[in-house]
């Protein structure tokens, strides 16, 4: 929707026209446009976030958590030009027993500790999350999704998890696959 309203008002080159953001990245005029109609939607209380590319209508019980990280890494896996991020694994302290355990594979394009911490916000672990590790790459969101998807065709997905990104699996195996996606999308 937000696309068919910028073509009303900006031609492809105006929306595609880049600047500089005060973090060092270049963003695009639409991206701009779509996080905004995005941050003001959520803190207006007219949309809910309810997991990357999808949205609500308010259910009439307020967002426990109206910041705008879910609209950063949603811009990150939309297509547009290429993002740099990390992909980063993590899991919590009482989790590690015996290898494989549960692992949660992500990304982000902002600081990977501060991500992991606004991710654990309000979930039912009480223990600090433990980042087994982090890699820094370009393409975050196909190197996110290639990675996954690679796991989950390996059995190792934990279907049954919160959320899709739980995998039964070693920090090894995590590290293979990853050397194999970063060879591959170069």
């Amino acid at each position: 929707m937000i696309q068919e309203i910028t073509n009303d008002y900006l031609t492809p080159e105006e929306q595609q026209a880049s600047y500089l953001r005060p973090n060092g990245r270049h963003e695009s005029v639409f991206d701009s446009i779509r996080w905004y109609v995005r941050f003001v939607g959520r803190e207006n209380n007219i949309i809910e976030f309810v997991e990357r590319g999808w949205y609500r209508m308010p259910s009439g019980e307020q967002a426990a958590d109206n910041n705008d990280d879910g609209i950063d890494e949603e811009i990150a896996e939309e297509a547009g030009p290429t993002t740099d991020g990390w992909i980063y694994a993590f899991t919590f302290p009482e989790l590690i027993r015996n290898e494989p355990f549960p692992i949660k594979i992500g990304m982000t394009i902002r600081d990977v500790e501060e991500r992991v911490a606004d991710q654990c916000k309000g979930s039912a672990m009480f223990s600090t999350p433990k980042i087994l590790k982090s890699w820094g790459v370009q393409k975050v969101s196909l190197t996110e999704r290639t990675v996954q998807n690679l796991l989950k065709l390996s059995g190792q997905w934990k279907s049954e998890a919160p959320g899709s990104e739980w995998f039964v699996t070693t920090l090894a195996e995590i590290e293979r696959v990853m050397g194999i996606v970063q060879k591959e999308t170069r």
